[in-house]
């Protein structure tokens, strides 16, 4: 038996954007829901990048938390919902080479 959609456990959602509706398939793997809280922060690819959002659960009120030229990616939530730890292919200092660390965030995107 064939799934529907793009993936046997992917959650699919309809988000409304300025420029029109938009279907985003978010696989598990690429959110996570935050403890408490009803938000959902997932992964998504613009162009050759990848950076990390947040919306509510019912897919309302998407934002932007990181914009970094390189791959932000894997966001998993703190227990209490206030941070969000992740992947990124960023240097973490000037002079540093790019590589897979992992960052921290307040959950409104400040402070990786």
């Amino acid at each position: 038996m064939s799934s529907p959609g793009p993936g046997p456990a992917a959650l699919l959602l309809l988000v409304a954007h300025l420029t029109g509706p938009q279907l985003i398939a978010v696989r598990p793997a690429a959110a996570a829901g935050a403890g408490g809280t009803g938000a959902i922060a997932f992964t998504r690819t613009e162009g050759d990048n990848q950076d990390i959002y947040r919306m509510n659960a019912d897919g309302t009120e998407p934002v932007k938390l990181t914009t970094s030229t390189k791959a932000d990616f894997g966001p998993r939530w703190s227990p209490d919902g206030t941070r969000i730890a992740f992947t990124s292919l960023r240097p973490q200092q000037a002079g540093d080479t790019v590589g897979d660390d992992v960052f921290v965030m307040n959950a409104d995107g400040t402070t990786p």
